[in-house]
């Protein structure tokens, strides 16, 4: 996948996790406990390194007038039909937006060359463009869905789309008693536009320097408390 890149973490080399493991197996949590812990708090702080969507705002944006035509307005048209003035409403509403000049641009499907910029076709099109533009807010954070079921973390920043199933994965396996293996993926992508490697590719690195400092935190919290209970001061 172009842009892609591939991580392995071996989480026993950073320090502060090891001693957190380590504390936490004297508390009788196990390897699987520790992993799925770490790996929760993992996901919570990239999912915040991923944009959030608004769909309100998408839709105002692409929906502002940007330009007027010296053309006589559709409503000026005489509408036989419902479907006839349903087209001709149609043309009103997008007529001048941001949405009708990009498509205009972009020209999908050759809408453009369907007649002038302004025919049935081509508001059609800038009506289907503006309704997948507001469909897909939040597409990106929706593949880590899966994990953040997995895991229990919970969401934030307006809903998801709702397809049919994630782009992204979760995957645990526990070989043993001291071996715990987690695979969290996201590739979302919309259609034309930038995947998650593009919009928030080091979204997983940012949050691991978070999730590091506050395993830290759990790790000097924990010796404080043992230092308490025998009587010794600790800081």
């Amino acid at each position: 996948m172009d842009g892609a890149t591939i991580t392995i973490t071996e989480l026993t080399a950073i320090e502060a996790f090891k001693q957190w493991g380590i504390q936490r197996e004297l508390r009788g949590k196990g390897i699987q406990d520790t992993a799925k812990k770490v790996m929760k708090y993992w996901v919570a702080n990239a999912f915040q390194q991923i944009p959030k969507g608004d769909r309100a705002a998408i839709r105002a944006r692409l929906m502002t007038i940007v330009s007027t035509y010296s053309d006589l307005p559709a409503a000026t048209a005489t509408a036989t039909t419902k479907k006839a003035q349903r087209i001709i409403d149609r043309a009103n509403m997008y007529r001048g937006t941001v949405a009708a000049r990009i498509v205009a641009t972009l020209d999908p499907k050759g809408v453009r060359g369907k007649g002038r910029a302004g025919s049935p076709q081509f508001y059609a099109a800038v009506a289907k463009y503006v309704n997948l533009s507001v469909f897909s807010a939040n597409l990106h954070r929706a593949g880590l869905l899966p994990a953040r079921k997995a895991l229990g973390v919970p969401n934030s920043g307006g809903p998801p789309p709702k397809i049919t199933s994630a782009p992204g994965s979760y995957d645990e396996e526990f070989l043993g008693e001291d071996i715990a293996s987690i695979m969290v993926e996201n590739w979302a992508t919309s259609k034309g536009g930038a995947g998650i490697t593009y919009l928030a590719g080091s979204a997983f690195d940012v949050a691991l320097t978070e999730t590091t400092r506050r395993i830290a935190e759990f790790v000097h919290a924990d010796v404080l408390k043992a230092a308490a209970r025998t009587g010794l001061t600790a800081r």
